[in-house]
Formats: structure tokens, sequence, C-alpha cells
């Protein structure tokens, strides 16, 4: 797959999520939907070397990601992970999950792309629907750790089918 320039209906994409945890890597089923959070937090610098103060490009202080994944399976892998529960379904006794994940976006139409995420924290957010009329969702959140293990990619690398 070529990488496609803007404008162009091939970079639409319609499709699927992909999300695994863990190694060996343990699929979390079908996500019907997800987003990435990028949180970035600057500081500004001016320069008066010309006498007048002019902003410079800044630096990045502080930056964070997350992915929320909007699940339909709750097999108990995904229960003891919502409800933060031990092997014996001890609500609320297990710490938040540390481990590693790859989170894929899987278009039927488009460029598709891979983010191996050396370590992530996963905890539940929300709700956990229940409904006679439509399929049960639950959203567990990825948030990505700092991993000084890989310090050329501590946040961990993206794939992308056009590069």
């Amino acid at each position: 797959m070529t990488d496609l320039a803007a404008p162009d209906p091939g970079n639409y994409t319609f499709g699927a999520h992909g999300l695994t945890l863990g190694t060996p890597a343990v699929d979390v089923g079908n996500v019907v939907s997800a987003r990435v959070t990028v949180t970035a937090e600057s500081i500004s610098h001016f320069s008066a070397l010309f006498g007048q103060d002019v902003e410079d490009p800044g630096i990045v202080s502080n930056a964070g990601f997350s992915i929320t994944a909007i699940m339909d399976e709750p097999n108990k892998a995904n229960l003891l992970k919502f409800f933060m529960a031990d092997a014996s379904f001890g609500v609320g006794m297990s710490p938040l999950l540390v481990t590693n994940a790859v989170f894929s976006g899987v278009p039927i139409v488009g460029n598709a792309f891979t983010w191996a995420i050396p370590r992530v924290s996963v905890r539940p957010e929300g709700d956990f629907s229940y409904s006679s009329e439509d399929w049960s969702t639950f959203s567990l959140v990825m948030r990505v750790l700092y991993n000084a293990a890989t310090p050329s990619a501590p946040f961990g690398t993206i794939t992308h089918g056009g590069v």
C-alpha cells in the first residue's frame, strides 16, 4: 500500500480496531470504537535578540497518550479487567494491570496502522451498559507509560500502511 497524499479518497477509512494485551498477545475481542487521546503541554519561550519580543517554538514539557477502547465482548478476562477483580472475582481487589499492548486500525478502505506499545496501564472507564435491545458495551482505557527499557521509542512505535 502506498502513502496517499491528501486529499485522496484512499485515505478515508472505515473498518475495525484491534487490541491485544500482554505476552503472549491476548486479543480483547471486538473493539466497537476507539479513540486515541494525546495531551501535550508546552512552555513558551520569547527572544528579544532584535529589540522586539518574538516567540520561539518553545518546548514540550509534558506529554501523554491514552487509548479508550469500547468493547462488546464481556468474557471472563475482560470482566476481570473492567471490575478490577482478582481471579476469584473479588471486585476492586486487583491493582491496575500494567502490560504491553498492540493497537491496530484496520480500515476497509485506506491506510492501516499498528501501534506497538511496550508499557500501558489498563483501567476501566464509565458505564457497563446492559441492554435487551442492543449489545452490552464497556470501556477500558490504556494509559501509555514511559518505558525506559526502549529509550529510542519509550512510548512505542507506529507502523503505517503507506510507510
